[in-house]
């Protein structure tokens, strides 16, 4: 029985990978612009590009985010996880060839815009399908296993960007995609998927391999049952905002997503490379870079291993404190550089102190945490409604903080967008006290009948 059980959480682990490959090339995009940028601005590059330009080159990456999440939601449940994850792939593999022999920043901008696509498509589709196949006592891990993968993608960005021109990373991300693309062809299909369409007999196989059970006749049924009493309005948009549960549940999460931002990790992630060049002309910013990034991938592994243990709502507040300080340390160091007479380069490892705090707390809580919620909180039939919105939100408050920052670090002074990060945050720390779910080692019909306030207990 053990042996067989273990074979079901292998191929939930299985599904995780091939859902990893995926998320890992949507972080390469996302870390493209801090190596890429640079060198598109050169006067030796073929496609000449001003910096409004890079700063849209960057942020459309975004833009297709929004749109990826509005189709995400009107697919997701006709096609299914496994080839929304399929799709995604085909879409990857599309973008990178198209950066690859690539001419104009034209073309170059179509490449990110359908990369963003992809990104909408698998950070919605993704948690759904994770938290629907993986048992209780690992969803945590395999959530949060998510965020590790993206910010992996974006560190061999910009490794492989500061050691190689923009056709060879391109073309090696394309190659990365092969294998994502072969891989989601062996995933089964959600069984929740096959219950939402009325394929009971698919569904029980499906629940039979990720289980790793005959007898999964009881757990099916209470899929069943609870679909049906969800279903008793056929899922659509409104339901996010008519039903109380839900609006709550996605007021928290957009939220969330809000402060998240807020923090200025988009900024700070599409210009890492010119932030630590200005920092000391002794060290190589590529050594930096490389700490930075080795530091969000570890903080980002110590989360997966610990996230079930402490729970969510624990680990963004220490999350967040950490962020101010953080946030506090490099917003002192850059107003004093830019607005005294201060000598303060001699103290440049106060600064990179700060940076590297700032990435250890932003990714032991607040990076994976929005997107664990979304796979938790929500009903079956609305959940693919509320990952899109959710998303859409998210996309234009990561455009509006990519241009903020650029705009106001170019007019003003790079001081200027940090004292409002700082302030952002600070108002932040209320909210995510007294407003962040615990769902730690619930299942997600739990986690429903207590939103839902069927029971007495409280979340």
């Amino acid at each position: 029985m053990m042996k067989i059980q273990l074979r079901g959480k292998l191929l939930q682990f299985f599904v995780f990978f091939a859902g990893s490959i995926n998320v890992l090339l949507c972080g390469l995009h996302l870390g493209w612009p801090s190596p890429s940028v640079p060198q598109l601005l050169s006067s030796s590059s073929v496609i000449s590009l001003t910096n409004d330009e890079g700063s849209w080159l960057a942020s459309i990456l975004l833009i297709g985010g929004i749109c990826g999440a509005i189709l995400s939601a009107v697919i997701l449940d006709i096609i299914g996880r496994k080839k929304m994850m399929l799709l995604t792939s085909l879409a990857l593999f599309g973008a990178w060839l198209m950066i690859a022999f690539a001419h104009t920043v034209l073309e170059l901008y179509i490449a990110r815009f359908i990369a963003g696509i992809s990104d909408g498509f698998v950070f919605c589709c993704l948690p759904l399908y994770l938290a629907e196949v993986g048992a209780s006592e690992i969803r945590g891990f395999l959530l949060s296993g998510i965020t590790v993968a993206y910010v992996f993608g974006v560190f061999l960005a910009n490794l492989l960007g500061s050691f190689f021109n923009i056709a060879t990373v391109a073309l090696l991300s394309s190659a990365l995609s092969l294998g994502a693309i072969c891989s989601c062809l062996f995933i089964p299909e959600s069984p929740y998927f096959y219950v939402i369409n009325g394929d009971i007999d698919k569904a029980k196989i499906s629940m039979q391999l990720f289980s790793g059970r005959d007898a999964v006749e009881t757990s099916l049924n209470i899929i069943i049952n609870d679909l049906k009493e969800q279903k008793k309005e056929k899922g659509n948009w409104l339901q996010v905002f008519t039903d109380a549960s839900n609006r709550k549940s996605f007021w928290t999460v957009v939220l969330l997503r809000f402060f998240q931002q807020s923090t200025g990790f988009i900024g700070i992630v599409f210009y890492t490379q010119t932030l630590f060049k200005s920092v000391s002309a002794d060290v190589s910013s590529i050594v930096f870079v490389s700490i930075f990034y080795s530091l969000q991938i570890f903080g980002s592994i110590i989360n997966a291993v610990i996230i079930d243990r402490i729970g969510r709502r624990p680990l963004v507040i220490v999350s967040m404190f950490t962020i101010i300080v953080a946030l506090f340390i490099i917003t002192c160091y850059f107003t004093l550089q830019n607005l005294s007479q201060i000598d303060v380069t001699m103290y440049y490892w106060l600064l990179i102190f700060g940076f590297f705090l700032f990435i250890v707390g932003y990714s032991i809580g607040l990076h994976n945490i929005p997107i664990l919620l979304i796979g938790e909180i929500f009903p079956l039939h609305v959940k693919a409604f509320a990952a899109a919105i959710i998303d859409i939100f998210y996309g234009l408050f990561s455009t509006m903080v990519s241009k903020f920052f650029q705009y106001t670090k170019d007019e003003f002074g790079v001081h200027v967008p940090f004292i409002a990060f700082t302030i952002c945050s600070v108002c932040s720390m209320p909210f995510i006290i007294y407003c962040i779910p615990e769902t730690k080692g619930k299942t997600l019909e739990e986690i429903q009948n207590q939103l839902q306030n069927k029971k007495k207990s409280k979340i």
